[in-house]
C-alpha cells in the first residue's frame, strides 16, 4: 500500500468523531510512518511503531484525552466498530497477516485465478486510530474493543476461485492473533462444508474456538450433505464442537445445499439430532481445554509464526523442534507478510505421486499406458505445497491418474465427473479405486464414499443413455412407419 493510501486511511478516522479528534489524527499522521493496512490483526503494526510514536509525537493538551475513560471508550467504538462483518482472509499461505474483506480477493473471469486487491475494501479506521499516539493505542488495543464489538465471519460463498481453500481460515486466524484477543471475540459465523468435515481435521478448529472464552454468539452454516456421510456423533471433531458451544448465549444453525444431496438417507432426523445435541451442550458451563490439544491445534494451523510469537524470538512458543529453532535464528530473513522464505518442492515424491496440491480438474482424456492398457489423464490446475492457496502462480498440466493420490483427489475427481458427466474415464477410475490396497478405517471410509458417489453418477448416466437410446429407437420406428405408410399411399394413388 502506498504512503498516500495509508494517509488517506488515517484521515478516515475523522468520520463519526468531533473536530478535536480529527486534528489529533491529522497531526499524528504527518509525523509517523504509514501503517500497513493489509494486516488483518490491526494492532500488529501499531505495536511495532508504538515506541517510535511515543518519542516522535509531542504530547498535546487534548481535551479529548482528558475525558473520563467510559466516555472515551464510547468514542473509540464509533471508529472501531465496522458495519459489515469482518471477513478475515489469509494474505497468502503461511502468513500471519490477513485481509479484512472477501471483496479484496477478486477473481479473474478468464483464468479463474484470484488476485489480491487491497483497495477493493475500505481501510479499517482502527489501524489509523491506534497509530495516533501511545495513549490512544493503549486505550484502544489493550482493551481489545475491536474484537469485542465486531462480528467475525468465516463463510465461503460459491465454489470457484479461492473459496475452495478457506475451510481452514478460522483456525489460521485464531492461531495468528494473541490469546487475549482470541478470548475477547464475542461473535463468529463459520461455514462447515462437506469437504471440511471429511478432509480437514476440524477438531483443531473447534479446539481453538473453545479458546474464545468470551464468545457469546456463534452461527454455524452446515452443509447438509455432510450429515449423509456419518452419524452425528461420529462426525469428525463433533466432541470438540460440543465443548466449543458450551456457555454460549446464542447458537444458530443453518443447513445449506439440501437440494444438491444425492445420497438418500434420513437427513431430517440427523439434522434434528445435530441441533438438539448442540443446543443441550450450549446450556452447559464452559470447560477448560487441554493445553496439549491447543498446542496441537496451533501446530496444525497454516502459519509460520503464531500470534504469541510475533513479538518474541520464539515464533512458535511451546514448540520444541530443532529445525524450527534453526530457521528462526535469522529473524531478518522473515518476509514482511510474516512468512519464512519458501523452499522449492519437487513436483513428484519418491513414489512418483504428484506432490503439488491440485486445486481443480478441468478435463479428462484417453491414453495408452506403457503396458498397452487404456488409461485416463486429467488436466489439472495445481500449486506447489509452499504456495497451495489460490494465486497467480497456479499452473496447468496433464497428469496420469496413476500419479494422483486418490486420498487427496477423490473429492476433486467426483466433483469433476459430477459437473462433466460425459467426460471420459469414469469407469476406469472407479475400477482403480476398487482395486486399491486396504487403507486405515478413516481413509477407507472416505474412498468408499467417493466410489459410491462415482458409481451413482455412472448408473445415472447409464440409465439416461438407455432412456435416450430407447427414445431414439422409438422415434426411428415411428419415422420408418410414417415412411412406409407414405409409400403405400403413393402406390395406391398411382394405381
Amino acid at each position: 500500500m502506498s504512503t498516500s493510501e495509508s494517509n488517506s486511511a488515517s484521515m478516515d478516522l475523522s468520520m463519526n468523531m468531533d473536530s478535536s479528534t480529527a486534528s489529533i489524527a491529522t497531526s499524528a499522521t504527518a509525523t509517523t510512518s504509514p501503517i500497513v493496512a493489509s494486516n488483518m490483526d490491526p494492532f500488529l503494526d501499531a505495536v511495532a511503531t508504538s515506541e517510535s510514536l511515543a518519542s516522535t509525537i509531542v504530547k498535546q493538551d487534548s481535551r479529548l484525552l482528558k475525558l473520563p475513560e467510559e466516555i472515551k471508550q464510547n468514542i473509540w467504538k464509533l471508529v472501531v466498530i465496522v458495519k459489515d462483518p469482518i471477513a478475515p482472509v489469509q494474505l497468502r499461505a503461511k502468513s500471519n497477516k490477513f485481509l479484512w474483506s472477501k471483496d479484496q480477493h477478486v477473481q479473474d473471469p478468464n483464468t479463474r485465478r484470484t488476485n489480491i486487491v487491497i483497495s477493493a475494501a475500505k481501510p479499517l479506521d482502527v489501524v489509523a486510530l491506534s497509530a495516533v499516539c501511545k495513549q490512544i493505542y493503549q486505550e484502544v488495543s489493550l482493551t481489545h474493543i475491536f474484537y469485542k464489538e465486531n462480528q467475525f465471519q468465516f463463510l465461503v460463498e460459491g465454489s470457484g476461485g479461492c473459496a475452495r481453500y478457506r475451510s481452514s481460515e478460522l483456525l489460521n486466524y485464531l492461531a495468528a492473533i494473541t490469546a487475549p484477543r482470541r478470548e475477547a471475540i464475542h461473535s463468529i459465523s463459520v461455514k462447515l462444508g462437506v469437504s471440511y468435515w471429511r478432509n480437514f481435521p476440524v477438531e483443531h478448529t473447534f479446539t481453538m474456538l473453545s479458546e474464545c472464552k468470551h464468545l457469546q454468539v456463534l452461527s454455524l452454516h452446515v452443509d447438509a450433505y455432510a450429515l449423509e456421510y456419518d452419524q452425528v456423533n461420529h462426525l469428525r471433531g463433533f466432541k470438540e464442537l460440543k465443548d466449543a458451544v458450551k456457555g454460549l448465549s446464542v447458537l444458530t444453525i443453518h443447513f445449506e445445499n439440501e437440494s444438491q444431496s444425492t445420497l438418500k438417507v434420513s437427513s431430517l432426523e440427523r439434522k434434528e439430532e445435530f441441533k438438539s445435541i448442540l443446543e443441550k451442550e450450549r446450556t452447559a458451563p464452559k470447560v477448560a481445554v487441554s493445553r496439549i490439544k491447543v498446542q496441537n491445534a496451533m501446530l496444525y494451523s497454516d502459519l509460520d509464526i503464531h500470534g504469541e510469537g510475533r513479538l518474541s524470538e520464539d515464533k512458535k512458543p511451546g514448540v520444541i523442534a530443532s529445525r524450527t529453532r534453526q530457521r528462526l535464528r535469522g529473524n531478518d530473513s522473515i518476509h514482511a507478510d510474516g512468512t519464512f522464505p519458501e523452499r522449492e518442492t519437487p513436483k513428484y515424491d519418491l513414489d512418483g505421486t504428484l506432490a503439488w496440491t491440485i486445486v481443480h480438474i478441468n478435463a479428462s482424456r484417453e491414453i495408452v499406458t506403457d503396458f498397452g492398457d487404456i488409461g485416463v489423464e486429467f488436466c489439472v490446475d495445481y500449486n506447489t505445497i509452499g504456495n497451495h492457496r489460490c494465486s497467480s502462480g497456479e499452473e496447468e498440466s496433464w497428469e496420469d491418474m496413476a500419479v494422483l493420490d486418490p486420498i487427496h483427489t477423490v473429492d476433486r475427481i467426483v466433483q469433476f465427473y459430477e459437473h462433466n458427466r460425459d467426460a471420459f474415464g469414469k469407469e476406469l477410475v472407479l475400477q482403480a479405486w476398487k482395486q486399491r490396497a486396504p487403507l486405515d478405517a478413516r481413509e477407507q471410509h472416505r474412498m468408499n464414499m467417493g466410489a459410491k458417489h462415482l458409481g451413482l453418477i455412472i448408473r445415472q448416466e447409464a440409465a439416461k443413455q438407455a432412456h435416450e437410446e430407447a427414445a431414439a429407437t422409438r422415434a426411428a420406428k415411428k419415422a420408418a412407419g410414417k415412411k412406409t405408410a407414405g409409400k403405400k399411399a403413393a402406390g395406391k394413388k398411382r394405381a
